[in-house]
């Protein structure tokens, strides 16, 4: 996390909220800031399609 983020980067969960650390399920993104909405709603199109919802923001 410290090598994403000393570059510029950024480390979220799946609902786009900054990661803080281990949770059951322990999925995180980690990318550019420019890339960070993309990389959220893709992760949610990819759940919704499995009927799955780790990180109910909405």
């Amino acid at each position: 996390m410290l090598m994403v983020q000393e570059a510029g980067g950024v480390v979220m969960n799946y609902a786009g909220e900054p990661f803080t650390g281990m949770l059951e399920e322990p999925y995180l993104i980690a990318c550019h800031s420019d890339h960070a909405d993309y990389f959220v709603g893709l992760v949610r199109e990819g759940l919704n399609k499995g009927e799955r919802s780790l990180y109910d923001s909405n």
